[in-house]
């Protein structure tokens, strides 16, 4: 009991929620009292039987696409990404002149401020306390 000797009861409280956040955080890690649902689900997505059955289900495409038809998409994929680029690129450039004219108004709002005189009155000086007599 060395700590409660020093007499500082905010070091003693100090250490007791250190101790209480370590608690809680290794709770919170370890998980140890709630029930593992997500795992439950995650196995029975994935057992073999359902798996290959919706593997096989009718509803996926089992005809091969035509080389014309891919050609046609893979070229909208190409005009969606480039189109996607350059908006990207008049967003940036956007972007960059609205940075730039709330500097410009920011530094307009400095300068109007170190023009005008301050309605404060500056600060005096800090003299030192007279001597007070020690009464005997």
């Amino acid at each position: 009991m060395q700590l409660l000797s020093y007499g500082d009861g905010a070091s003693l409280l100090g250490w007791l929620l250190i101790m209480a956040g370590l608690a809680l955080a290794a709770d919170a890690l370890l998980d140890l009292r709630r029930p593992r649902r997500h795992v439950a689900y995650i196995q029975r997505a994935y057992r073999r039987a359902d798996w290959s059955a919706r593997q096989g289900s009718p509803d996926r495409a089992t005809q091969p696409i035509d080389e014309a038809t891919q050609w046609q998409r893979l070229a909208a994929i190409a005009e969606h990404s480039i189109a996607q680029a350059e908006q990207i690129s008049a967003l940036h450039a956007r972007a960059i002149a609205e940075l730039e004219a709330a500097d410009e108004a920011l530094i307009q709002l400095f300068a109007a401020r170190d023009r005008q005189p301050s309605p404060l009155p500056a600060p005096a000086a800090i003299s030192e306390p007279a001597a007070q007599p020690v009464a005997a």
